[in-house]
């Protein structure tokens, strides 16, 4: 008659305590022991039934001992996979988009510079707007944006990545601020003061 199974080796290979004569117990006992290291030499084959029946309650606690501690490791190491992933999840031109915020409004959603339309933290253009429902339509989304959504900072915030996504996938930091500046046709002349500019605002 089996007891209730006892798991070894983080639940892959499961044990019966079997009372079912001499030869089982030893084939247990013995395959514990190669888990834990133990060369067979050192299990005697005239040590009693009751002996192997006691190595083998030892070896099992060893064993699911290790389990436990290499299950609390994984634990760790999930949970610190997890504070990095949080991390790694951040938008990858965040800063960049933050310190272009600073060069082109100095925050204020309610910016607007009338000789070129532009408006909003990231002063967006009717251009640009049109662009990003450009963009939106390709996808066929049904989403649409308005002038007036560039006095909205985090709607200015997603028109900034959708063009930085079609644009600039590789999130290269420094064409992030040329397209913001020059346009996806950009000259790398006619944008460096720009570059120089938000440079020097990034933190």
């Amino acid at each position: 008659m089996d007891a209730p199974f006892v798991t070894a080796a983080a639940g892959r290979i499961r044990f019966r305590f079997c009372f079912c004569g001499e030869t089982c117990l030893a084939r247990r006992v013995l395959s514990v022991a190669r888990m834990a290291g133990i060369p067979e030499g050192m299990i005697r084959p005239q040590v009693s039934i009751m002996m192997r029946r006691m190595i083998l309650a030892v070896l099992m606690a060893l064993s699911f001992s290790a389990t436990v501690t290499a299950s609390q490791a994984d634990s760790t190491a999930v949970k610190a996979d997890s504070v990095s992933a949080v991390k790694s999840g951040e938008y990858p031109l965040q800063r960049v988009m933050d310190a272009i915020i600073q060069v082109e409004s100095k925050g204020n959603p309610k910016a607007h510079n009338r000789n070129g339309d532009c408006a909003g933290i990231l002063q967006i253009t009717p251009v640009l707007v049109k662009e990003a429902n450009q963009i939106l339509r390709a996808k066929k989304s049904k989403k649409r944006y308005t002038l007036a959504d560039r006095y909205s900072a985090p709607k200015s915030k997603e028109m900034f990545r959708m063009i930085q996504a079609k644009y600039n996938p590789g999130n290269d930091e420094e064409k992030a601020m040329r397209i913001w500046n020059g346009g996806p046709t950009y000259s790398v002349r006619a944008t460096n003061g720009y570059v120089r500019k938000v440079k020097a605002k990034l933190k």
